[in-house]
């Protein structure tokens, strides 16, 4: 007893901080607890005033004689005098009547009432934790198994509501189980001892039961996250699949992985089938030995007897109920740690809010002073090291050099995608952590090396940076852009659904879509990673009239990460990383000169007799 009772302390205290953290709503929990007091005293009142009736009946109506025996009836008659009823076995039965209707309107009320609570409970989880991934910095978002979190977002936030709901229920459940003791005492302490202590036997029998509901929760949760991995990788990678003839193994695979969500699900669903087949012929048995006891030993009268088995046989769905919810809490206790360490890692992982200062302008430079940084997962091996650099605004500056140079991890850092190991970076001589990260990226244009065209409008799409933008400034950003042209030959122009990707249009024409995008923010910097990449030869060339529209037409400072030297030559200066090392800066013209990788590379894409385009 003594070991136990701190166990159990421990445990509560460990649910209430599990609750805490799962920002479960106390005034849902209060209001369903309510409601559910109401009806249970509704009940009981229903149940309880049959043992008077019974008695009315078997006085003959006889009042007088039931008041002068009995404070119950006294008491009894006080009340329907205060109200002024009299007491009838009539109006008995219709109080009982009464109250059992009573009891179903709150019980109704109950039941929408929790699945309001269930419905807002998942979705204040959900839009936590997308919230969360969001804000969450990127190397940690870079680290995680995106489909775990996607299933974690579906399934797995679906049964831990259904967890902190069955607490709730339970506390409600345990209510209802204390008045009917209260009721059984009323009728019979000796009986009411009996029924309570194999009650309690039934309930010590059902631990090991619900020690193995747990077990076979914890396995559906790691069925669930499973299969929501290898779904979403799978579906993200249908063309590999098909082009490496990989669709029946594949298949193969995902019903493996369904067979194991199923067997899990089953397996959990037969403890539970299992816990409630023990419970009920228990309870029956138990009022049949009741019944016998109550006459023979105990020598009730008959209406006694039947209050009394009427109450037991109420307590028999209940205690069934109450097996239930222990095993859907237990059950789902697995969903629910797993969200919570989720939201708790998301919590730690958010990225900074930075300073305080409005990022409003950018007249002067950007500038790189001994800047390192290193990933957690290299082994300490640095992406840059020592970088120091200036990037003048109102100029296009391109950042060149080999792959795995360090290029895409330097636009990182001006975003504030990640943060300098070492070193300091300052905007127009104000350090990056200074200003508020929200402004700054306000101020800050990302074109990604892939576009990622959202399935909306072809105006829907170019505004979703500048929601409030008007239909004149949409279709100028799309011309500088080029992309006005192609636009209004789609079917519905302006108004085209894009698909999925951008699956109706060309390479070139995503780009220049997604330029048209960017153009709209009228940011003071746009930044641009490997936009011509993925390119044919007739595409590039007109995306770097587009680049050079850009640089004629808008005031905006320009950064272009690329390793076609072709797009980015005419550029007002280049610098060239190598393993995360500044190696050589200048103009196309300077770099020539010097012979280095520049010049090399120059040389390998065939472009040593080309004149750079006129930057103007």
């Amino acid at each position: 007893m003594t070991s136990t009772r701190p166990r159990l302390i421990a445990q509560a205290v460990w649910l209430y901080y599990l609750l805490r953290d799962m920002q479960f709503s106390m005034r849902d929990a209060a209001v369903l607890l309510v409601l559910n007091v109401i009806a249970t005293i509704f009940e009981s009142i229903g149940i309880g005033i049959l043992l008077p009736a019974f008695e009315f009946i078997q006085a003959s109506g006889d009042l007088a004689a039931l008041t002068a025996r009995s404070e119950m009836w006294r008491k009894l008659a006080a009340i329907y005098g205060a109200v002024g009823i009299p007491i009838t076995l009539e109006t008995l039965l219709a109080t009982s009547m009464a109250s059992i209707l009573a009891r179903q309107l709150f019980t109704f009320l109950r039941r929408i009432a929790m699945a309001d609570a269930t419905y807002r409970q998942m979705q204040r989880l959900v839009g936590r934790a997308f919230d969360s991934s969001l804000q969450a910095r990127i190397d940690y978002m870079e680290r995680q198994n995106l489909g775990a979190i996607a299933g974690e977002l579906t399934v797995e936030v679906n049964r831990t509501v259904l967890a902190c709901l069955a607490v709730v229920t339970f506390v409600g459940h345990l209510f209802t189980f204390a008045i009917y003791v209260v009721l059984l005492l009323a009728v019979s302490p000796s009986l009411t001892a009996l029924a309570a202590g194999t009650m309690a036997l039934v309930g010590l029998s059902m631990f090991r039961l619900v020690s193995l509901v747990r077990q076979r929760g914890t396995g559906v949760s790691e069925a669930n996250t499973a299969l929501y991995t290898f779904l979403i990788e799978r579906l993200r990678l249908i063309r590999l699949v098909r082009l490496a003839h990989r669709i029946e193994q594949e298949r193969e695979s995902f019903f493996e992985l369904t067979e194991r969500q199923r067997r899990g699900q089953l397996s959990l669903a037969w403890v539970s089938a299992l816990a409630n087949s023990v419970v009920e012929p228990v309870v029956v048995a138990t009022s049949l030995l009741i019944l016998y006891l109550s006459i023979a030993v105990f020598g009730l009268r008959l209406e006694q007897v039947s209050v009394f088995l009427l109450l037991v046989l109420r307590l028999l769905p209940l205690m069934r109920d109450l097996v239930g919810v222990i095993e859907k809490f237990v059950g789902n206790l697995p969903a629910m740690t797993v969200i919570v360490q989720r939201l708790r890692d998301l919590s730690e992982a958010a990225e900074p809010h930075g300073g305080t200062r409005p990022f409003t302008a950018f007249n002067d430079a950007i500038l790189f002073d001994g800047v390192h940084y290193e990933y957690t997962t290299r082994d300490g091996v640095p992406a840059l090291h020592g970088v120091s650099l200036r990037i003048d605004a109102h100029r296009m500056t391109a950042v060149v050099g080999p792959s795995g140079s360090g290029k895409s991890t330097l636009i990182d850092l001006i975003v504030r995608l990640r943060e300098p190991t070492r070193g300091l970076i300052r905007i127009d001589s104000v350090p990056l952590a200074d200003y508020d990260i929200a402004s700054l990226r306000r101020g800050i244009a990302f074109l990604p090396q892939t576009p990622q065209i959202l399935n909306v409008r072809a105006r829907d799409h170019i505004a979703y940076g500048r929601p409030g933008a008007d239909m004149e400034e949409i279709m100028h950003a799309a011309a500088l852009a080029g992309a006005d042209e192609f636009i209004r030959r789609l079917p519905k122009g302006y108004d085209t659904m894009l698909g999925e990707g951008g699956i109706h249009l060309s390479g070139g024409e995503r780009q220049r879509i997604d330029l048209a995008r960017v153009l709209l923010q009228d940011a003071r910097i746009i930044i641009m990673d490997e936009p011509t990449s993925a390119l044919d030869a007739d595409s590039e060339r007109t995306f770097v009239e587009a680049l050079t529209r850009i640089r004629r037409e808008t005031a905006a400072t320009l950064i272009v990460i690329s390793h076609r030297l072709s797009t980015v030559r005419a550029a007002d200066a280049i610098i060239v990383l190598d393993g995360g090392v500044v190696i050589e800066q200048g103009t196309h013209d300077a770099l020539l000169q010097k012979s280095g990788w520049y010049a090399q590379a120059v040389e390998q894409q065939g472009l040593g007799l080309q004149e750079p385009q006129d930057a103007a």
